[in-house]
């Protein structure tokens, strides 16, 4: 059974919201539900990526408000920019992250924002600047989540920010972005990344020959080592969700999120002998 395969595995799962976004909240945790999976991140909704209108729709608040209860929604994302001057979106980040605490929900997701050419230096003030902002809104619970991505896929670049800050960022983990554009192995990622990582993001993707750019593709149509990835998190223990990040949201022509899943429970299957 699909639901077993999930729940016999050593780790926790969940999928993002990116995966069905035309869904509201209850219709994607229906999804949840019937694939056994516990977490649901939270990136569209309804047709939108505007959370601050769509998180508080009548079709969704109560949904929510029974998920995070249960402890099932861990991360809701932001297209905020840590690395960054975001003077002029601090505005509407405070508004989501206000309903995002509101909720009792512990991260929400920001991006580098940088250049992968930028050194620390450069960088670290704008860093410094957009943290003070954030924790000057005096939240309760929610906290800032960084995703490895654009000129912070590296995980070792992560970790000469965290060394400079002096503290390390809570992170979410984007393997598929260390591996593929950061070129650093899953095992080195994982090792600089595992005492701060909170949440992890997995799909799949393939590079063709003489092609320009990655084309994304359902988990275990790509060339993405996702067996080792599952057997590093379940070795060091991680207990934050494994989260398949199926971008369907941007990449229409991707097989819709249940046949992702599926395929992703047979790769669970096979790295775990289930």
């Amino acid at each position: 059974m699909k639901e077993e395969v999930f729940g016999r595995s050593p780790l926790q799962w969940g999928f993002s919201t990116l995966g069905c976004p035309e869904r509201s909240l209850p219709e994607a945790v229906s999804l949840a539900d019937e694939f056994g999976i516990r977490f649901v991140e939270i990136r569209a909704l309804s047709g939108s990526v505007k959370l601050q209108e769509t998180l508080v729709a009548p079709e969704n608040r109560a949904a929510l408000e029974r998920l995070t209860a249960a402890g099932r929604v861990l991360v809701v994302g932001s297209s905020f920019r840590l690395a960054a001057d975001q003077t002029d979106v601090r505005e509407e980040m405070s508004r989501q992250a206000r309903i995002a605490d509101s909720f009792g929900i512990d991260y929400i997701r920001v991006f580098g924002g940088c250049s992968i050419d930028d050194p620390v230096e450069k960088i670290l003030p704008v860093v410094r600047d957009n943290l003070q902002w954030f924790q000057s809104l005096g939240l309760k619970k929610t906290r800032i989540a960084l995703e490895t991505h654009d000129g912070l896929a590296s995980a070792a670049r992560c970790a000469g920010l965290f060394d400079a800050l002096g503290e390390a960022v809570p992170v979410i983990w984007d393997a598929h972005h260390t591996w593929r554009f950061a070129h650093e192995s899953m095992k080195d990622a994982c090792s600089l990344l595992k005492d701060a990582m909170v949440d992890v993001h997995f799909k799949d993707s393939v590079f063709p020959a003489g092609a320009e750019k990655i084309r994304s593709e359902s988990p275990g149509d790509g060339d993405v080592p996702l067996e080792e990835l599952f057997r590093l998190l379940a070795e060091v223990k991680f207990t934050g969700p494994v989260t398949l990040e199926h971008e369907k949201m941007w990449h229409p022509y991707l097989p819709e999120l249940p046949v992702a899943l599926e395929a992703t429970a047979a790769i669970v299957r096979r790295t775990f002998g289930l």
